[in-house]
């Protein structure tokens, strides 16, 4: 059967035991089946998931958990590397989407492609009309990263959250 739906699986409370874990890196999640052109990946990744989407399907579901302290918050940033598109979502709300229309399903794909040098860059996106979608302690940012065609030859997501404490600098 296919994966949950988005608004199941970006839920702060989904059971995602059965999914694969890793612990640390500081990269993204992809792959790059051209490690020897000009622009490649290769160097942004750290969770390799060719083998799940290369052929296969389009979309790569990402929890990523998260504490908040503070909810006191002016802003909120989003920043994120990605190829081809993406919808993100925190506690199950979404919150910012690149190359992608519509409700999100299963095997969704990217619109457009995003050229490899700019999926490189971190974009800056503010979601701060978004704040009220926090809570204290444990949160999820979930991404649906969406790649254009099955057979496209590189994926990548790579995400933070930036904060801005009221009359303070950011946090992360």
């Amino acid at each position: 059967s296919p994966p949950a739906l988005p608004e199941k699986w970006a839920k702060l409370n989904y059971n995602h035991s059965s999914w694969p874990r890793y612990a640390g890196g500081k990269r993204g999640v992809g792959y790059e089946r051209n490690p020897g052109d000009l622009v490649n990946f290769t160097d942004l990744i750290d969770i390799n998931v060719e083998s799940g989407m290369y052929g296969i399907n389009q979309t790569c579901y990402i929890r990523i958990p998260f504490t908040v302290s503070v909810l006191d918050l002016s802003r909120l940033t989003l920043k994120v590397r990605y190829d081809d598109g993406f919808v993100a979502y925190i506690n199950g709300s979404p919150v910012a989407t690149r190359n992608f229309n519509g409700t999100a399903v299963w095997n969704s794909g990217a619109n457009a492609s995003h050229d490899d040098s700019l999926a490189r860059v971190l974009e800056s996106i503010d979601i701060s009309e978004h704040i009220d979608k926090l809570k204290m302690g444990q949160n999820i940012l979930a991404i649906q990263g969406l790649n254009f065609g099955a057979g496209s030859t590189d994926f990548l997501i790579s995400a933070e959250l930036t904060a801005t404490e009221m009359g303070q600098g950011d946090v992360s």
